[in-house]
């Protein structure tokens, strides 16, 4: 009853779609409010202009004041997204699952990437499968930073796959590796640098190469989970 009562102690994680539609709104508002409020408090606080240049001058350094603040504030608001991602899965794990608040901690911190990178390249069969699957967990939603186009991709993949799977009529154990599969596919992209990803012309030979090993540097990262999830 102890792990009934705790929904982050079970080995499921239930999707909270309301809890992260309150922190993607959280995250978008905040960095406004907080740009808005700057402004006007700077608006108020400025003596009154002594000439209309002087005024238009106010005008323009209150504006670009309020932009940085928009945007500082915007860049700590995104730290928030990882959490908002994570709340929205429903899947289930090979032991206890973890705490999407740990796993979205060390998400939105992007500066030791490659770190993890390597070290979920050298896990092995002897790794727990729940802590592979929580570093996995963690460089998918790394990516969803690393990769602008990413998000809206894998959220696509998602709906695909539970609509196969409900008009498939798949049972629930087979349903739950389909949504690893989902989530799972395009986690080799965080070995292709980001402006090889985003390119907006014809990528060169060397990067078509690294376009292509996407896939096996995917399958790499995720050899862990292969006792556990199978063919």
């Amino acid at each position: 009853m102890a792990r009934a009562a705790s929904g982050e102690l079970e080995d499921r994680w239930r999707a909270r779609p309301v809890f992260s539609a309150i922190i993607r709104t959280i995250a978008f508002v905040v960095p406004v409010a907080l740009s808005t409020g700057f402004a006007m408090a700077a608006s108020a606080t400025l003596p009154p202009p002594s000439s209309r240049a002087v005024q238009i001058a106010g005008w323009v350094i209150t504006a670009l004041a309020s932009t940085g603040v928009l945007m500082l504030a915007d860049h700590a608001a995104r730290r928030l997204l990882p959490l908002a991602a994570l709340m929205n899965l429903s899947i289930v794990f090979p032991d206890q699952a973890p705490s999407r608040y740990k796993v979205a901690r060390r998400a939105a911190g992007v500066r030791n990437l490659q770190v993890r990178l390597e070290r979920a390249r050298r896990l092995g069969e002897e790794d727990e499968p729940t802590r592979a699957a929580a570093l996995i967990l963690e460089l998918v939603t790394a990516l969803q930073r690393h990769d602008r186009r990413t998000r809206g991709h894998s959220e696509r993949v998602h709906l695909f796959t539970e609509m196969l799977a409900r008009e498939l009529d798949l049972p629930e154990e087979d349903r739950d590796k389909l949504r690893w599969a989902a989530l799972v596919h395009d986690v080799g992209k965080l070995t292709v640098p980001e402006e090889v990803l985003n390119k907006t012309g014809r990528p060169d030979d060397d990067e078509w190469e690294r376009l292509r090993r996407h896939p096996t540097e995917g399958a790499r990262l995720c050899e862990a989970l292969r006792p556990w999830m199978g063919r």
